[in-house]
């Protein structure tokens, strides 16, 4: 069909600034009212303003206070207000805007609300069919909802006059319950059977590909009916959804006593009698069992101090079904009370197949629904591990917002807001303020109304995602609920941030509700916890108690054993990137000898040296072509290497097998002493075979492996790109193994140059991408890691740098330093620009686009995924993209190819984990009863399934991308000779 001039939502609004006019008063919002409620407003006159109005009609014209309010829910329902013209929001941005009333002046129909607009637009404004003025069942609703707010104006116009905090809750409230109510009355249109001839005298709402379906007298009436039972639900959301009761934790045993310590620590600060809003600061050192601690708080947090509800959200999709089953073993949660998202029912079989190695047992378990879609839009597209055991109670609930009984994805959406526990990574949840368009944000916003959240490894962002992660806790604040957020090396300047962020929100909360809550800051870590009530808009008082605490926790870190001790390895830019090249993998390589040789157990059946040892680097193509050069250099004859190299540039299947590997075989708590008894078959063949008297297995990583990996090495060498990669990392060395005394020599060595500092020795900033360095305000003096950290730093690698700003501050010379500055200006409420974290607190800028548009969450170009697919008719496997159903040959297109064999054959034998991705596809179908006949077919379906291979958005051909099982997909660094 023909596509409109003007979009639906800037026609309404138009059309109620005519009226405002032809009631003769724009300042006041009784005039339009009246002209309604006596049914003085005729068609001529409408169609008259209305036709005059389409000269003008890309601006929005003046309306009195209600009118506005209502006009923004019109224009948000779909899609925020956003402009894309460079230049024009860099002249929005010049001043705060304070108003809804400075917000509609700025909004022109190019902000997302053109069409194709014909030469002519007066035709846009011809209402060839007439307005719904004389229809008697929208008349008749309309006329009942403006005498009710007729009654209600002077409060409404007080609470808005009042203050602005108490409107936002109000709109916000108000606009989720039309959005939903429009998603679910559409949901349910059906062809309209009035007769063809008929037709043209009928305005519709809706169409289905070419056919009309819904009347919109039907469709408003029907949406606004909804609208208002959905607000009168809403509350439910608050304090009536389900909680888990039935965990019971017992008492923590030594290293762990701390965590009940902090649950005291809440009981002892709760009020009788009063509402309570809690931000907690979970900072306890890596490898102490936050996950847990976080859990306990959760519940020590609800009103009995019995029960729990709350959302954990992670930074990585690939910690979720870990994380969830660590909460099934460890807590008892049945699948009743949890949900975990993930990102495909795949995911969930391979972890289950580890789990369980009976398939007869792993079929009567059965996997989570995989849900089509329903030709709607679908609100959650990601794929739920969830329990289908719904009450009745529960699905009629659901009814309300989701059409449960007719919408096939409603169980799910239904899982993710019923379930008392959900898993998830932070990218779901925080679709609740970054969605500006459509509705994949309506979910997420009612979770985050019914639970608590807890944000895990919270400072693993860049400066500029941190903006929307605090968008987020502002949220939170607003909605009234309590908030976690737990790393071990949180800055001082990104807890205020975050404290001022929920302060904000919880302001807006107390400005519209009628039960006020006042704000009981609480810090744990591993040595004790504090807890401190904080007046609201007084976050001096927060900074000065952040401050005591951080002083104390100082002290009892300096009074640390020394598990970690780091040194730099010499390096230097040379003339050539190739020389360059020669000389970083030297250095790397000398240091893994010397590292091993100070840092290694023995075997108890050979007698042999044996070391794990970590490379990290900050990206993924040095890291692959570092595990190549480690592989093919020279070692000592009495020194054998076996390479692992790790990056999420790998097939789901085998990336899977790596990572179940490695949390079998670096889990080390039963290491007491320097004698091992190694059992794992595969370490095992290369100690028994090896003729080397030193074997060091060695990983070769990108930054996956420093969140959320529970692996314990003996030494690490790092490509730095921030202080607080350093800090990660080192968590990975000595992590299980008890440690009774100060260690003598260094088990972490950090590259004096960053690999873009030693390629490009005259490059403005170096530490980025990952880092914090950034052109031209942010920038170093020097690269030299010499230069950046001091000595004494390097003699016991802690937390300190992080969570203590030094003074003077130096960001110009001092990476820690530089660090610290940029969140001392991300957190500056003084910039009021929309992109700015003051913008959104402080301002109007959260009722238009413009702070997601200019500050998005992880902006870049998005993967995509391919399949390394087994085609049964040509026997072969070969990549391919998945359109519409069908798998085209995609290897050519992105210029994707097989690494040479070759090249890899000498080296094979070197790899410390050999895998074969076909090896690893008939193990899959040897799990399923098949005859000889269709097992390429077999084949097919499992590479299908288990083969999604993700590769940079960026990757258009131009560079060979190289593929390997061993290796992942990566680019050569050098040149390829011929």
């Amino acid at each position: 069909m023909e596509k409109d001039p003007y979009r639906h939502e800037w026609v309404s609004c138009q059309m109620l600034a005519a009226i405002a006019k032809i009631s003769g008063d724009t300042e006041d919002d009784d005039a339009w009212i009246r002209l309604f409620m006596d049914g003085k407003l005729k068609k001529t006159a409408l169609k008259k303003e209305m036709k005059d109005r389409g000269s003008q009609a890309d601006a929005l014209p003046d309306m009195p206070p209600i009118m506005r309010l209502i006009a923004w829910l019109i224009l948000s329902h779909h899609r925020l207000p956003v402009t894309r013209n460079e230049m024009e929001y860099k002249l929005c941005a010049m001043e705060p805007l304070l108003s809804l009333e400075a917000l509609f002046p700025m909004v022109k129909s190019d902000w997302g609300y053109e069409g194709v607009i014909p030469a002519a637009k007066n035709p846009c404004f011809a209402f060839s069919r007439g307005f719904l003025l004389d229809d008697d069942d929208w008349s008749k609703s309309v006329k009942k909802w403006l005498a009710r707010l007729l009654r209600e104006k002077a409060q409404l116009q007080q609470l808005c006059a009042e203050s602005s905090q108490a409107m936002r809750p109000l709109l916000l409230y108000a606009r989720e319950a039309l959005m939903l109510a429009d998603h679910f009355v559409s949901s349910q249109k059906c062809q309209t059977d009035i007769p063809t001839e008929e037709q043209k005298k009928v305005l519709y709402a809706n169409t289905e590909g070419d056919n009309l379906c819904d009347t919109l007298s039907s469709h408003l009436t029907k949406v606004a009916a909804q609208a208002v039972n959905i607000a009168h639900q809403l509350p439910l959301f608050t304090n009536a959804m389900d909680v888990t009761d039935t965990v019971r934790f017992k008492p923590a045993k030594a290293p762990y006593q701390w965590q009940d310590k902090a649950v005291r620590e809440v009981q002892a600060a709760k009020q009788e009698g009063e509402e309570q809003a809690w931000f907690v600061m979970n900072m306890a050192s890596t490898g102490c069992g936050k996950t847990t601690a976080n859990a306990k708080l959760m519940q020590s947090l609800s009103p009995d101090g019995k029960s729990m509800r709350y959302t954990l959200a992670l930074g990585l999709r690939s910690l979720t079904l870990q994380t969830g089953s660590e909460y099934q073993e460890r807590m008892h949660l049945t699948k009743d009370e949890l949900a975990i998202v993930i990102g495909s029912s795949a995911v969930e079989e391979l972890y289950r197949q580890e789990k369980q190695s009976d398939s007869a047992d792993l079929e009567e378990k059965g996997s989570p629904c995989e849900i089509g879609g329903s030709g709607e839009e679908e609100l959650l597209e990601d794929m739920l591990s969830f329990e289908d055991n719904f009450t009745h109670e529960q699905l009629k609930y659901l009814d309300i917002y989701l059409d449960g009984r007719r919408n096939p994805q409603a169980k799910k959406n239904g899982a993710f807001l019923f379930k008392p526990v959900l898993v998830a990574t932070i990218d779901q949840i925080i679709r609740a303020t970054e969605v500006t368009r459509g509705g994949k944000g309506l979910l997420p916003f009612l979770r985050m109304m019914s639970a608590d959240l807890v944000i895990d490894e919270v400072d693993d962002f860049s400066p500029e995602d941190l903006t929307a992660v605090a968008r987020l806790v502002h949220l939170a604040g607003l909605l009234g609920r309590n908030v976690v957020l737990s790393s071990a090396t949180i800055p001082p300047d990104l807890a205020y941030g975050f404290y001022q962020a929920y302060q904000d929100g919880l302001c807006c909360y107390n400005a519209f509700s009628d039960r006020t809550k006042t704000l009981t800051a609480v810090w744990v870590d591993e040595f004790r916890s504090e807890s401190a009530t904080i007046p609201l808009q007084q976050p001096n008082q927060y900074r000065l108690a952040h401050e005591s605490f951080v002083e104390k926790r100082v002290k009892k870190l300096q009074a640390q054993v020394v598990k970690r001790k780091a040194v730099l390895i010499p390096c230097q830019p040379q003339t050539t990137k190739e020389q360059s090249w020669q000389s970083y993998v030297a250095a790397i390589k000398q240091a893994a000898l010397q590292l091993h040789g100070n840092h290694h157990v023995v075997d108890e059946k050979t007698n042999k040296e044996v070391s794990f040892g970590l490379v990290r680097f900050a990206n993924i193509d040095p890291c692959v072509n570092m595990a190549l050069a480690l592989l093919s250099a020279e070692w000592p004859e009495d020194t054998a290497v076996f390479v692992m190299c790790y990056h999420s540039r790998q097939v789901l299947l085998l990336r899977h097998e790596q990572e179940a590997y490695l949390d079998h075989v670096l889990r080390r708590k039963q290491e007491l002493g320097a004698q091992v008894a190694f059992q794992d078959a595969i370490l095992r063949r290369h100690l028994d075979y090896s003729q080397a008297k030193r074997c060091i297995f060695l990983v070769v990583a990108t930054p996956v492996e420093e969140i959320g990996r529970d692996h314990d090495f003996d030494w690490a060498i790092i490509e730095p790109s921030s202080y607080r990669s350093i800090i990660q990392l080192a968590g990975r060395v000595y992590r299980h193994r008890p440690c009774l005394q100060d260690i003598e020599a260094p088990n972490i060595g950090v590259m004096q140059f960053n690999w873009r500092g030693m390629v490009n020795p005259g490059q403005r900033a170096v530490f980025c991408r990952p880092g914090f360095e950034k052109a031209s305000r942010y920038l170093l003096q020097s690269h030299d890691m010499k230069d950046l950290v001091p000595d004494d730093n390097w003699a016991h690698i802690d937390a300190i740098p992080r969570v203590k700003v030094p003074r003077p501050l130096r960001p110009q010379s001092r990476l820690i330093d530089l660090e610290h500055k940029r969140l001392a200006d991300w957190r500056n409420l003084d910039d009021k620009s929309p992109d700015e974290v003051g913008g959104w607190q402080q301002t109007c800028w959260w009722m238009t686009g413009l702070p997601q548009y200019l500050r998005p969450f992880r902006a870049g170009i998005q993967d995509q995924d391919l399949c390394y697919r087994y085609d049964a008719e040509q026997g072969a496997l070969g990549f391919y993209k998945r359109d519409k159903g069908e798998y085209i040959p995609y290897g050519d297109m992105c210029n994707l190819r097989l690494y040479p064999e070759e090249k890899m054959a000498p080296y094979r034998e070197r790899f410390w984990l050999p895998r074969s991705y076909m090896a690893s596809l008939q193990a899959q179908a040897a799990r399923r009863p098949y005859s000889d006949a269709d097992e390429g077919e077999v084949l097919q379906r499992i590479s299908e399934r288990y083969g999604q291979l993700s590769l940079s958005g960026y990757e258009d051909g131009a560079r060979v991308c190289w593929y390997d099982d061993q290796l992942g997909a990566f680019h050569t660094l050098m040149n390829e000779r011929k």
